[in-house]
């Protein structure tokens, strides 16, 4: 069985909550390596995370991921925001 990070793009929060349906939805496995998402969708204004497993992630133009960047728990969903304009973000994650 895989470990995943799901990933949900969202354009609005609601009472602090991600709106419905998401735009985009990507998964991504938790290993040995960074692994980087695809690029988000110019609208996304806020991510959802959700890890199966403690893991390491990044946010840049072309992220790595390591054990010195954010540190994200097992199934504890985290919410951030995507700035606006610039170049599209994408997320990296690491066991």
């Amino acid at each position: 069985m895989s470990t995943n990070l799901y990933v949900s793009e969202h354009v609005s929060l609601e009472a602090g909550v991600p709106t419905v349906p998401a735009p985009a939805n990507q998964t991504l496995k938790i290993g040995d390596k960074s692994v980087a998402s695809a690029r988000f969708d110019p609208a996304t204004r806020f991510i959802r995370v959700l890890a199966a497993a403690d893991c390491w992630i990044s946010f840049d133009i072309d992220p790595v991921a390591s054990s010195g960047t954010m540190h994200l728990l097992a199934n504890v969903p985290e919410t951030f925001g995507v700035p606006r304009g610039g170049a599209p973000l994408r997320l990296a994650v690491v066991a």
